[in-house]
């Protein structure tokens, strides 16, 4: 219950210091966070499987938003200044683990922003295989909440997600 009254009443706790299934799956799958040295067995859940009420969410974040002249407009569009302000970093650790090309590393992130920023999630038809990398990258990588606030990290692992099903 408190939870649920802290989504519902607290802007900012959505919207910036919530965690998300995944993170938290992936940390404590990882032994010697706080489980005595063993990984728990943890039950995989898919994103289409969250029924989320998306007004309640877009009202949320714009009542986050208001008040923070630093914050996007949209979760999707702070997901997008997100990779924007971190293009450097992120292109460097993408490279470095051998997800992305260095050489295709920045259309490919800039790629991810503007599919991020444009909202639309329904034409992914001719997605250049590099963006579809650095979407993978940035789901696979990003740790919620330490990067972003969960609103803006389902944007882009549902960009990952939408990528990963028109491929097939």
């Amino acid at each position: 219950a408190w939870y649920e009254a802290m989504d519902r009443e607290v802007p900012a706790y959505k919207s910036r210091v919530k965690g998300d299934e995944t993170s938290w799956r992936r940390v404590l799958a990882q032994a010697g966070f706080g489980n005595g040295g063993v990984a728990p067995v943890l039950l995989e859940r898919d994103i289409a499987d969250d029924k989320t009420d998306l007004a309640a969410e877009q009202s949320s974040w714009q009542a986050f938003a208001a008040s923070r002249t630093h914050v996007a407009a949209t979760p999707n569009e702070e997901a997008a200044a997100r990779i924007v302000r971190n293009h450097k970093a992120l292109i460097s650790d993408a490279a470095r683990k051998g997800a992305i090309d260095e050489s295709e590393a920045d259309a490919a992130f800039r790629g991810c922003a503007e599919l991020l920023a444009e909202g639309g999630l329904a034409e992914l038809k001719d997605v250049p295989p590099a963006v579809r990398a650095a979407a993978e990258y940035l789901d696979e990588r990003m740790c919620v909440p330490r990067d972003m606030g969960v609103l803006p990290a389902k944007a882009i692992r549902a960009l990952a997600a939408h990528l990963r099903a028109s491929r097939r």
